[in-house]
């Protein structure tokens, strides 16, 4: 789930939020898989889901959007990892975002 950080947080860089440019994420699962193995298929994959728990007193898991616009979304996740998304074609249900760096 995401939801707008406070003003005057700090992330876990120690970038401390002063624009409201930040939005927290806590992930609710996360899910793993494998569909292929050294370019061969395995079937139907290889799947695990995990339900994450932080840790008392660890850093709220958020990201700092540096720039938005209809077909790019440059962001800041809170360890310092650099994001930039590119929308391919129309966002309908068959098209994917992609990350790129």
């Amino acid at each position: 789930t995401f939801k707008a950080s406070e003003l005057g947080s700090v992330n876990a860089a120690g970038v401390t939020n002063t624009t409201g440019n930040r939005i927290d994420v806590d992930f609710e699962r996360l899910v793993f898989s494998l569909d292929m193995l050294g370019g061969v298929d395995v079937g139907d994959g290889l799947r695990k889901v995990a339900t994450p728990q932080r840790a008392p007193g660890a850093p709220q898991p958020a990201i700092d959007i540096t720039y938005l616009d209809e077909d790019l979304r440059i962001t800041r996740g809170g360890d310092g990892s650099l994001f930039v998304l590119v929308k391919e074609g129309d966002a309908g249900p068959d098209k994917t975002v992609r990350a790129q760096l």
